[in-house]
C-alpha cells in the first residue's frame, strides 16, 4: 500500500527520492546496451553531488546490488516504480525536476536517445508538467 505524501517522514521522503534519482539514471544509462563512458562519469558525479546518494546505507545496498541486471531485466517494472514513487513525491517540484534534468544529461551522454529512453523522459515530464 502506497503511503500518501501526508503521512511520510523527511526521512522517508529523502529516501524515496534518492530511490528514484538513482532507478532513474541508472534505467537510462542500462536501457538498451552498456553505458558509455561520459554516462559512467556523470553517474559518478550526480552521486558525489547529492548527499542522499552518498549517506544512505540503503541507497548504496540498492546501486550494491547488481542494478544492472535488475534494470536490465526488468525494465518496464522500474520505469513503473518510478513514475509511482515520482508522484509520491511530486509536490517537491525542485527535487522531481532534478531527477528530469538528470535524466536528460544522463540520455543526452548516451550515443543516441533510443526510442524506448524518450518514452521514460516523456512520461517522467508528463508526470511533472501535467
Amino acid at each position: 500500500m502506497q503511503q500518501t505524501e501526508e503521512t511520510l517522514s523527511v526521512e522517508d521522503k529523502d529516501l524515496l527520492y534518492g530511490i528514484v534519482l538513482i532507478d532513474t539514471i541508472y534505467l537510462i544509462a542500462f536501457a538498451e546496451s552498456r553505458p558509455t563512458l561520459r554516462q559512467i562519469q556523470l553517474i559518478k558525479k550526480i552521486r558525489a553531488e547529492e548527499p542522499i546518494l552518498q549517506n544512505s546505507k540503503m541507497i548504496n545496498d540498492i546501486i550494491s546490488l547488481s542494478l544492472e541486471d535488475k534494470l536490465k531485466n526488468d525494465y518496464f517494472r522500474t520505469s513503473k516504480n518510478i513514475l509511482e514513487n515520482l508522484n509520491t513525491i511530486i509536490n517537491d517540484f525542485e527535487r522531481c525536476e532534478k531527477v528530469l534534468d538528470y535524466a536528460q544529461l544522463i540520455a543526452m551522454a548516451g550515443d543516441e536517445i533510443t526510442p524506448t529512453v524518450q518514452n521514460l523522459l516523456d512520461r517522467i515530464s508528463d508526470a511533472l508538467y501535467l
